[in-house]
């Protein structure tokens, strides 16, 4: 068995090493430091000009002058990168005035709301599909493992589908 092993690490070491054999650099296709490279023509894109026999230094000298014109436009200001700000406390996140009686009435059946308004909007929007059975299930779960009521699953379920009913379907 252990012949077996070795033989075939062995052989899965050839065919990985002959793999890698056509990336390496081989000392005959090196560029050699004298060879060079033409320099790139500026054609019209393949466009007639109105004037064929502009030469190439008129065509340069309007180009730069276009370019400056366009670089210096007043109308559009720079875009500035500004520095990371040190923040003393986290934004809270603002609710719609008009999911504020959906929340009113969950936060007085006993659920403790603050900080997760959102979460709840967004479960109770779920109560109008039949299909989604699941949203206000988990949202429910993690409020009574958040201890931010003293009901169970099934009660604060309840809640949050017979609010969102009245409020969004």
């Amino acid at each position: 068995m252990k012949r077996l092993m070795t033989g075939t690490l062995a052989l899965l070491a050839t065919f990985t090493l002959a793999a890698c054999g056509s990336a390496t650099v081989e000392s005959g296709s090196e560029v050699s430091p004298d060879a060079t490279v033409a320099p790139l023509e500026r054609g019209d894109g393949g466009l007639s000009s109105s004037s064929e026999s502009e030469t190439s230094e008129e065509r340069s000298s309007k180009e730069t002058k276009e370019s400056t014109e366009a670089s210096t436009s007043k109308s559009e200001p720079a875009p500035e990168d500004r520095g990371a700000q040190e923040v003393e406390q986290a934004p809270t996140p603002q609710v719609d005035t008009s999911n504020a009686g959906f929340l009113d009435a969950v936060a007085g059946g006993g659920v403790d709301i603050i900080g997760v308004e959102n979460q709840l909007v967004s479960a109770a929007h779920t109560a109008c599909d039949p299909d989604d059975d699941v949203t206000i299930l988990a949202v429910a779960g993690q409020l009574v493992e958040q201890e931010r009521t003293d009901k169970d699953v099934e009660e604060v379920v309840a809640l949050i589908n017979e609010q969102a009913q009245a409020a969004y379907c």
